[in-house]
């Protein structure tokens, strides 16, 4: 009898699981750009996360890549999300970006990575100031 109490517990948790995975709340982050990022010849030391940039063998903004972000959720230049990937979309159009700063709200990217992704939009001209952002996926390593 107890075996069937069990089982029965089973079986109702496994219905439970697409339910569950419905409410699971998708992550949206205001994204922008900012000119800061723009002097790829500017010393990582002007990053929040610049420490470990210059640990890892970057000097400049320039060396790390042009898909770069600040990210509000990067609250000291120790953060565990220096350096980390994430996926966002919108719209159907997806950017990968590496977390190297701050930023006061969401994500903040270069000018050239976020003209490239939402200008590659039908009908997005002119180019909004900003996006409500999906995240897909992150943080993870590059």
């Amino acid at each position: 009898m107890h075996l069937i109490s069990i089982l029965s517990s089973i079986a109702a948790l496994a219905s439970l699981q697409p339910i569950l995975a419905q409410t699971t709340p998708t992550s949206y982050y205001e994204t922008t750009y900012s000119a800061k990022y723009s002097d790829s010849g500017a010393s990582v030391d002007i990053l929040t996360c610049g420490a470990q940039l210059a640990a890892e063998g970057y000097t400049t903004i320039g060396s790390i890549g042009s898909n770069i972000a600040g990210f509000v959720n990067v609250t000291s230049p120790n953060s565990s999300l220096c350096g980390e990937c994430f996926v966002l979309e919108y719209a159907g159009a997806f950017l990968n970006i590496i977390v190297v700063d701050t930023a006061s709200d969401g994500f903040v990217t270069t000018q050239a990575a976020y003209d490239n992704w939402i200008g590659s939009l039908a009908g997005q001209k002119p180019i909004p100031p900003s996006v409500d952002a999906r995240v897909l996926s992150g943080p993870s390593n590059c």
